[in-house]
């Protein structure tokens, strides 16, 4: 579409103007054919919206207003060719008619504009002489809509970077991807939203990053904990010590922990920040120790879950005064038989049942077991396979149905 299409949409004064410096029929046919191009432009786009439900009527007055009123455009312009300009009545009247065409043109540009962004990211492309146009728009929340785009030339979305609107400020810093500048620049905006944005990049720059982790806004540094893929090992470990306890936790979460880091971590203050670094398989011995004598039963818990336990602490952990964890070391493989033994005489049934279904077992104390008083001790000894046969029959006539039944569960 030509350039000058803008200055038919802007004011009566740049029609005034053109008037004077053309003839009535030149100035009307040129408008007349501007106008034709670009409604044709814009009832494209908006007929292109069709996964906007809740817009569609609006969509559908719009389009239907202007190609009414091309309609009658059409007409009247074929009159005045027919009488050739004669009739001055005509003439003002087309004129109104370009003008009252130019302000629907402008609202179903907004239309396409604020929908397009209505989801942040559309896969609408809308013609740069339009995104151009609407970037300078007085109206922030046009610009806003702009800055959601995501076909915005660089040129623009600097402009837009440094919009005195902090919306648009962090539409732009919302951006999947920016210009490393443009990243700095917004890495130190006097807004919090912005900065937040720019913090929950998955990738920055290290400068950023390090300005970022001090930044005084909590969120801002969370989003910064948050990034997995790359930190320096003196971020982390200032993060690891945060005021603030989610912070924390954020860090506790990363997989690329050195050990004077885990460290830390494993005697915070907070038991849920201890209770993540059990998950860690290679944790150093001092810190296994630590946290097999944490007085947190649920920190105890879980770290008897942990596959790569010292045995010292396998043994330690045997007879901890929970039975939640005392039942958690019993699950465990190639046990030694002298903890095997004690466990399979362990005062709560929940330890004795968990021995049982212990596939790692030595045949004796699988005997002891049969006979234990719980009748679900019992039965998890019976579904065992490949049991001794005088086994089988002394289970086979066990006065409990339920172990009766359970030996021929797998035949």
């Amino acid at each position: 579409m030509p350039n000058n299409i803008n200055s038919i949409n802007n004011s009566t004064d740049q029609v005034d103007s053109r008037i004077a410096e053309q003839s009535t029929e030149e100035q009307i046919q040129s408008s007349y054919n501007q106008l034709q191009d670009a409604a044709q432009e814009t009832i494209t786009l908006l007929s292109s919206i069709t996964n906007r439900p809740q817009f569609q009527t609006s969509l559908d007055n719009t389009i239907g207003d202007l190609q009414s009123r091309m309609q009658d455009l059409d007409r009247a312009i074929q009159q005045l060719n027919e009488n050739n300009y004669s009739d001055d009545g005509l003439v003002a009247s087309v004129l109104n008619e370009i003008l009252i065409i130019n302000d629907l043109l402008e609202q179903g540009r907004n239309q396409v504009v604020e929908i397009n962004a209505s989801n942040n990211y559309s896969s609408i492309t809308l013609p740069e002489h339009i995104i151009r146009e609407h970037a300078q728009n007085e109206s922030p929340q046009i610009r806003m809509s702009i800055a959601r785009l995501g076909n915005l030339p660089e040129d623009i979305i600097r402009l837009l970077a440094s919009d005195q609107s902090e919306e648009v400020r962090r539409s732009i810093a919302s951006k999947p991807i920016l210009p490393e500048d443009i990243i700095r620049l917004l890495a130190s905006d006097q807004s919090e939203e912005v900065r937040r944005s720019i913090a929950s990049k998955p990738i920055l720059p290290e400068d950023v990053i390090r300005l970022l982790a001090a930044d005084q806004s909590e969120e801002v540094r969370r989003n910064i904990a948050k990034i997995r893929r790359y930190l320096p090992e003196d971020i982390i470990r200032a993060l690891a010590t945060d005021e603030v306890l989610r912070i924390r936790i954020e860090i506790a979460l990363r997989d690329d922990l050195t050990y004077d880091v885990i460290r830390v971590l494993a005697s915070d203050k907070e038991f849920i920040v201890r209770r993540l670094i059990t998950d860690i398989e290679d944790l150093p011995i001092d810190v296994f120790r630590l946290l097999a004598a944490d007085e947190e039963s649920e920190v105890r818990i879980f770290i008897s879950m942990n596959e790569s336990l010292p045995r010292s602490l396998v043994r330690q952990l045997a007879a901890d005064q929970l039975e939640t964890v005392r039942g958690n070391i019993a699950v465990r493989r190639n046990l030694p038989e002298d903890l095997v033994r004690q466990l399979a005489s362990d005062e709560s049934e929940s330890v004795r049942i968990k021995i049982a279904r212990n596939e790692n077992i030595p045949i004796r104390l699988i005997r002891q077991l049969a006979t234990d008083q719980s009748e679900i001790v019992r039965s998890s000894i019976a579904v065992r396979r490949n049991l001794p046969e005088d086994l089988v029959r002394q289970l086979a006539s066990d006065e409990s149905y339920w172990v009766r039944s359970r030996l021929f569960i797998y035949e």
